[in-house]
């Protein structure tokens, strides 16, 4: 077996620059790959073998710190069967950047879901909290917005998971208002309060 390469890959899987040659290139490669992903650099060469067109893979490597990398490996058959050839890049900052990426996105998915809960709240969801036995009965929607679990939908596990769900700073203030203080609230005229979700 004949591997001709460049000085790049030497680069790319951060081999060292002595003692590599075309005899012993893939051993040390293989050496390199993570453990878990050897297979599929052994897919990727059958695939690229058998096919005449750019087979594509993503795999892990382990520079000479132990550190993780990761490599896209583009290969295909040439000219005859047994004859492959390939192209490898580095793209661990590129992957970096994707995974911040898809974390800011996630982030943003949350606290928009939050939002739409919120507005849903207001246009739909009502609840009624008796004072004499503390029962606390609420809305489908609220069940559906707050997305209440199946075995939280009666009292009092209902709310003591509604309370949850609550921001500590705010929940004396909730608290107060439907159980110890009301009359209070509404000698002053206060009909209603705000609260935090978390």
């Amino acid at each position: 077996k004949e591997i001709t390469y460049s000085q790049g890959l030497i680069h790319v899987l951060d081999l060292p620059e002595k003692g590599i040659h075309s005899q012993n290139i893939f051993e040390k490669f293989l050496e390199r790959v993570y453990p878990g992903d050897v297979y599929k650099v052994m897919d990727g060469i059958e695939m690229g073998l058998k096919s005449k067109k750019w087979v594509e893979k993503e795999y892990r490597v382990l520079d000479r710190h132990g550190d993780i990398r990761y490599i896209l490996s583009r290969c295909m058959g040439y000219q005859m069967p047994h004859v492959i050839v390939g192209i490898f890049t580095d793209v661990t900052a590129e992957k970096g950047i994707r995974e911040r990426i898809s974390n800011i996105q996630q982030k943003l998915n949350r606290q928009r879901k939050l939002m739409l809960q919120g507005e849903e709240l207001a246009k739909m969801a009502t609840y009624t909290q008796y004072l004499d036995t503390g029962d606390f009965e609420v809305s489908p929607a609220f069940l559906d917005i707050f997305e209440i679990p199946i075995d939280k939908r009666k009292n009092p596990e209902l709310l003591e998971y509604y309370y949850t769900l609550i921001h500590p700073e705010d929940l004396s203030i909730l608290k107060d208002y439907s159980l110890k203080k009301f009359h209070l609230y509404i000698e002053n005229n206060v009909t209603s309060i705000e609260y935090r979700l978390i």
